[in-house]
């Protein structure tokens, strides 16, 4: 009686693993991806229930984006300790949070200026007027938050987006790394390096040359009126930021 396999039937099994794999593979990626785009639209959701219970408290006024205490910034996600961390539980947020960050697992980013959820705030229209004004003395001690009146239509007012800083290399000191940031900007201020995040889907294409960066996969979004999408860069236009969104045209 044979024992065992012959050299040729390995092979034949070999190739039929690696065949099958070759098909099952990308359908077990993209059920990976959708669960981690799932569970960050959650938690974005947590984000803008967190902060109607904030405006419900504070006369309608949606959170300050941050603001100077003491030596430190104190921010909508949290206080700064030392060495650029925050403490959530100290962030302007926290009491509705519960001092729990919300978090994106698709963000990968080495520390500067956020909480590593992967979330930015829209602060310089709804945190601040800064980007109304575009008044920088006493930065980083912004002031004038919007009112939720201020909103002609909440559903379509970017409150939360994925969010990254890419510190490109073309930028004086620029390593090429990605940044955690708790703040994003309509694409008018992106000069070719979006702070918004299209982290899911397909990677963003560098280009040293031309200094640009072009995003291809989708942000997540999370509007005023606490509904959340996931948007392609040619969705997002500067309008949806604006504290009196441009009405569609007929």
């Amino acid at each position: 009686m044979r024992k065992g396999f012959t050299l040729i039937e390995l092979l034949n099994v070999m190739v039929i693993i690696a065949i099958l794999t070759a098909i099952f593979m990308p359908a077990v990626r993209a059920a990976k991806n959708a669960a981690v785009t799932f569970n960050a639209t959650l938690s974005m959701k947590q984000l803008t229930d967190a902060t109607s219970l904030y405006m419900a408290d504070a006369d309608d006024t949606f959170p300050i984006a941050m603001y100077q205490e003491g030596e430190e910034v104190k921010a909508w996600f949290g206080k700064g300790v030392a060495n650029s961390e925050f403490d959530p539980k100290e962030g302007i947020l926290a009491p509705y949070t519960s001092g729990r960050a919300a978090r994106d697992m698709a963000h990968d980013a080495s520390t500067y200026f956020g909480d590593h959820s992967g979330f930015g705030y829209n602060w310089g229209y709804l945190g601040s007027d800064t980007n109304i004004t575009l008044d920088y003395t006493g930065f980083p001690n912004l002031k004038n938050p919007a009112r939720g009146t201020e909103l002609a239509d909440p559903s379509r007012t970017v409150a939360f987006a994925t969010s990254i800083y890419y510190f490109a290399s073309w930028l004086d000191g620029g390593n090429g790394r990605r940044y955690d940031f708790g703040f994003v900007d309509p694409p008018k201020y992106w000069r070719g390096n979006p702070n918004v995040d299209f982290r899911h889907g397909d990677p963003a294409l560098v280009d040293e040359k031309a200094k640009k960066v072009t995003p291809k996969g989708r942000a997540i979004v999370a509007f005023a009126g606490g509904n959340v999408k996931t948007l392609e860069p040619g969705e997002l236009k500067d309008a949806l930021f604006e504290r009196q969104p441009a009405t569609p045209a007929n």
